[in-house]
């Protein structure tokens, strides 16, 4: 009997000791298939895969299945990041859509096919659904053919326009200064074994930014190291980046859409400063605009940057689809999220950690300053800010006590401070005078609260995300009866 295929929002993943098998991948291919395969033929898919030693085969594989339907496949000649993917999908009117093949920021001894619409922009909930719909029992035995080309050198290229090179003598995008050759920084580039191996170096030494790589090569048996840009897996480049000397280190999930960052002093810069650091480079160097699309746990720093740089926000309940809407609306110069997405739709509707961090090295170059002291200027601008996050695990029946009570929920006081604002628009946030926020948001699966915080100091944080705890546990207590 076939095993259960379930797609979570990023698309399936499996073990690669239980239910990532041939049969399931050859299942999963044709289901994409039938769902794309047109009334004409001629229409391309195209398949990229990570560098986990069992990506390859498993692309070739749904390749040979896919094409098999009738669809002119293209399968990448190496490990492609899923933005290179996205942005080739997107340019080719051909096309109806793409498969990547990666276990993202999951541990070694995971895989999975994650799916980007014709496009460009990342499959959905609903996509997902469909693809679970369309799911046989019977593993299908027909191959056909399919072309290997490269994915990744127009992707560069891409970059590298949209911040050209300073040896070009032409003006970057929007009137930017090309990168200065005064002071050249050097950075730390650590894709964590992921897809994005070898690409951000390419671009940066384009740019004449000196560039290492650490953690490259096959993604096998690293079980210290997760393709995740956040603590503890930047350990690594933590220490690399103090070792030599270097501006910044640039991290990337395995897929490379996420990113991550640390400073000269080998300190984790939240994505956040990143987010504001990024918009006003856009803004004040590339003469671009538009609105910034965000969750209600957007950044207070970045609420302020936006005001400042005259961006009209846009708050949005986090969704992909909701964020999908906005860009889809027009006018958008970034949509992003609380931990490490950005989509600058003028470039790619999906998010594309590689031109952060492109973008964050041109900042850097021609300010000639290392990341620290840029951040270390934003907040003298802005306002000290520390972000939290925690997960926490409830009983089925206190989260559905929750999600009743929820639209009631206005306490007086949490933590000891008033709150000035309550909001139910992504989830049940508070704010405060100060900037101060509390947001918890329901998994809308799982028993599981996501508790987000954000306050001047630790202490205050550390407060308000002790108070989401407990308020999660039992909010009878804050229940204001009319």
């Amino acid at each position: 009997m076939a095993s259960a295929i379930r797609c979570a929002v990023d698309g399936w993943r499996a073990h690669t000791d239980e239910d990532f098998t041939d049969e399931n991948i050859a299942r999963v291919a044709d289901a994409v298939a039938r769902l794309w395969a047109p009334m004409i033929s001629g229409v391309t898919l195209y398949v990229a895969y990570d560098a986990r030693p069992e990506s390859e085969h498993a692309a070739l594989l749904a390749a040979a299945v896919a094409a098999s339907r009738g669809l002119s496949v293209r399968v990448s000649d190496a490990p492609c990041p899923l933005p290179a993917l996205a942005w080739t999908v997107m340019r080719d009117l051909r096309a109806c859509g793409g498969i990547m093949v990666t276990g993202g920021a999951r541990p070694c001894g995971y895989a999975g096919i994650t799916l980007v619409n014709a496009n460009g922009s990342p499959a959905l909930e609903s996509d997902y659904e469909c693809l679970e719909s369309a799911l046989r029992s019977e593993v299908p035995d027909a191959r056909a053919g399919f072309e290997r080309v490269d994915m990744l050198s127009a992707y560069i290229e891409e970059l590298c326009a949209f911040a050209p090179a300073a040896e070009s003598g032409a003006p970057a995008s929007g009137g930017a200064r090309p990168v200065g050759t005064a002071d050249v920084p050097r950075v730390i580039c650590d894709p964590l074994y992921g897809a994005a191996q070898g690409a951000l170096p390419r671009v940066l030494g384009r740019l004449g930014i000196e560039a290492h790589e650490i953690h490259r090569g096959p993604y096998r048996d690293c079980e210290d190291v997760r393709p995740d840009p956040v603590e503890p897996w930047v350990d690594d480049c933590e220490q690399a980046v103090t070792d030599a000397q270097a501006w910044a280190g640039l991290a990337l999930d395995g897929t490379g859409s996420r990113f991550g960052a640390v400073d000269e002093n080998g300190a984790f810069v939240g994505p956040q400063k990143i987010f504001a650091l990024v918009m006003g480079y856009l803004v004040e160097k590339c003469g671009l605009t538009g609105r910034i699309v965000g969750p209600g746990s957007l950044s207070t720093i970045v609420r302020r940057q936006a005001k400042r740089l005259g961006c009209p926000l846009t708050i949005t309940s986090w969704n992909l689809r909701r964020l999908g809407d906005e860009v889809a609306r027009g006018n958008v110069l970034i949509a992003g999220e609380d931990w490490g997405s950005l989509a600058i739709p003028s470039h790619l509707p999906a998010f594309d950690g590689l031109i952060v961090h492109v973008l964050l090295c041109r900042l850097m170059a021609e300010a000639g300053k290392p990341l620290g002291v840029l951040v270390s200027e934003l907040e003298t601008q802005l306002g000290s800010v520390v972000f939290g996050q925690r997960e926490l695990r409830l009983d089925a029946e206190v989260m559905e006590t929750f999600r009743m009570l929820a639209p009631g929920l206005n306490p007086e006081r949490v933590a000891d401070r008033e709150p000035v604002e309550v909001s139910h628009l992504d989830g049940l946030r508070f704010g405060f005078a100060d900037g101060s926020w509390l947001l918890l948001r329901p998994d809308p699966e799982d028993p599981i609260m996501c508790i987000s915080a954000e306050a001047p100091t630790v202490a205050q944080r550390d407060a308000l995300l002790a108070a989401g705890a407990s308020l999660s546990r039992d909010p009878l207590p804050f229940v204001q009866i009319p």
